[in-house]
């Protein structure tokens, strides 16, 4: 009978060790996730912005997978992959760059000072996304890189009783 209350005990320390490791994750996962958004918002040169749909739509969960706890951080968007790992040269089409380029209300001219259309503008990135493609900016592992220190000290502060975690 004794082992038996040992084992429910141990039980439920795991649990509340899990549950308080799982709560400093998804702090660090909040964290993250700001600093993420805060860098589309002022990626150099340019700003990773356009709809604001990529920005708006990040997300990160927690979860425990069996024997893992998890953490992911994510835009749920079908052109994330493009924003983060650019786009080898190919060609692309051309009615989504003309909505773009008026989003972006782009105000090009010509060697003789003749205004491009829309049109215009968006055939010379289609040729220039063809030629070389586009830049990867992947600020999720920028971020991940920069604060990895920050996320080990983070973890490793956890403590627990006499006990602390380790990564």
């Amino acid at each position: 009978m004794q082992s038996s209350d040992n084992l429910n005990t141990l039980d439920s320390l795991w649990d509340e060790v899990k549950e308080d490791v799982m709560r400093r994750l998804e702090a660090i996962a909040e964290t993250l996730e700001g600093k993420i958004a805060h860098r589309i918002s002022n990626y150099q040169p340019h700003p990773i912005y356009d709809t604001g749909e990529f920005l708006n739509k990040l997300q990160h969960s927690v979860i425990d997978i069996g024997n893992d706890i998890v953490v992911q951080i994510w835009s749920d968007t079908p052109h994330a992959k493009y924003v983060l790992g650019g786009l080898v040269p190919q060609w692309v089409p051309l009615k989504p760059l003309i909505a773009w380029v008026e989003r972006k209300r782009l105000n090009w001219v010509d060697k003789q000072g003749k205004k491009l259309t829309a049109v215009q503008m968006a055939k010379i990135i289609k040729l220039k996304i063809a030629r070389v493609g586009i830049k990867e900016r992947n600020v999720f592992q920028e971020i991940l890189n920069e604060e990895m220190n920050w996320i080990e000290n983070q973890i490793n502060s956890l403590s627990f009783g006499e006990g602390r975690v380790r990564v």
